[in-house]
């Protein structure tokens, strides 16, 4: 299994919990990589405490740009979890938020919303990808095709070319073979197309 860098945002009594453990090697397949809280006097207070190879953040925006994490675990105040959770969603990050979800019925359903529209992208995503996949395959296909339609006819030019040798009147023989050599330039230029 991968291992998952997570960021935590928020290191209140919850937060700082989480990142504890997450740090103490105590999730497996888990490592704490970034820790995000606006309180400057809460992030000096945990650096003590952690162990690992951390980035420190203000706002949790910096921390999605920097891509410091694979996932998001949001332990700040329930009426601050949507608009966290919707922008990881919205970036493609994973996210897990502290209960309550939310504050307000409507802004649980806005995180749902989020949430489908993310996994309809997904989804899209990877329809496209098996797309280019059958796409490239095709035209692998069709370059094998008019690959031996090329074959094909050279070598019905070679016979004829071999055949207008025996013809008697040499000044015809010599006319066919030009325009067999033209056909032969023709098929063989079609094959690098």
């Amino acid at each position: 299994m991968k291992e998952v860098r997570y960021g935590v945002v928020g290191v209140g009594n919850q937060g700082t919990y989480y990142a504890l453990k997450l740090d103490g090697g105590e999730v497996e397949s888990s490592r704490l990589t970034a820790v995000c809280d606006i309180n400057p006097v809460k992030i000096d207070a945990i650096k003590s405490k952690l162990k690992g190879e951390i980035a420190y953040y203000a706002d949790f925006k910096k921390m999605l740009d920097d891509e410091a994490c694979d996932a998001v675990l949001v332990a700040v105040p329930h009426y601050t979890h949507p608009e966290i959770v919707i922008e990881c969603l919205k970036r493609g990050v994973h996210v897990i938020t502290d209960k309550p979800a939310a504050v307000y019925t409507e802004q649980v359903e806005e995180m749902n919303r989020a949430a489908d529209e993310q996994q309809k992208a997904a989804q899209m995503l990877k329809e496209m990808a098996q797309g280019m996949k059958d796409a490239a395959k095709s035209m692998n296909n069709l370059q094998e095709q008019k690959l031996r339609q090329a074959l094909l006819d050279l070598a019905k030019l070679a016979i004829e070319a071999n055949a207008t040798q025996f013809e008697s009147d040499q000044g015809k023989a010599r006319q066919r073979i030009r325009q067999i050599r033209q056909q032969a330039s023709q098929i063989t230029g079609k094959i690098g197309e």
